[in-house]
C-alpha cells in the first residue's frame, strides 16, 4: 500500500464549518450530522457514528478519487462523540455516547474494510 496510514480524531467545531474542504465533502453529502469520528485508511474517509436527532450507527466512505460517498457496514453500537484510530488496515471505533446528551460509553469497536 502506498498511502500512510494515519490516526485521526475529530470534534465538529464551528470553525470546521468555513473550510473549503469541509464545505465541499458536505454540498455532497446527504446526510448531515454532528459529534461524528473521522478516519483516513487507504487515501478513504470514513464518517462514523454522530447525532441527527438520534444516536447513529452509521458508516460512510468517501472516496476523493471518485468524489462519491458509499454506505458502509455500520457500527453494532450507535454512539455520537467518539474517537476513531486505524492501526494494522483496520478502523478502531473507541468511546462516546449510546444516548442523546451528555452520556459515555467503554466501547471499543473495530471496522475491517478489506483492501
Amino acid at each position: 500500500r502506498s498511502s500512510p496510514r494515519r490516526f485521526v480524531c475529530y470534534c465538529m467545531l464551528p470553525s470546521y464549518h468555513k473550510s473549503p474542504c469541509i464545505q465541499r465533502l458536505t454540498a455532497r453529502h446527504q446526510r448531515r450530522r454532528g459529534a461524528l469520528a473521522v478516519a483516513v485508511l487507504n487515501s478513504k474517509l470514513y464518517a462514523v457514528g454522530g447525532m441527527a436527532g438520534e444516536v447513529l450507527r452509521v458508516n460512510e466512505e468517501y472516496d476523493p478519487a471518485t468524489d462519491t460517498w458509499h454506505e458502509r457496514a455500520p457500527m453494532p453500537t450507535a454512539r455520537h462523540g467518539l474517537g476513531a484510530a486505524v492501526v494494522g488496515g483496520k478502523i478502531y471505533v473507541i468511546g462516546g455516547g449510546v444516548r442523546p446528551g451528555a452520556s459515555k460509553s467503554g466501547l471499543n469497536e473495530v471496522f475491517d474494510p478489506g483492501p
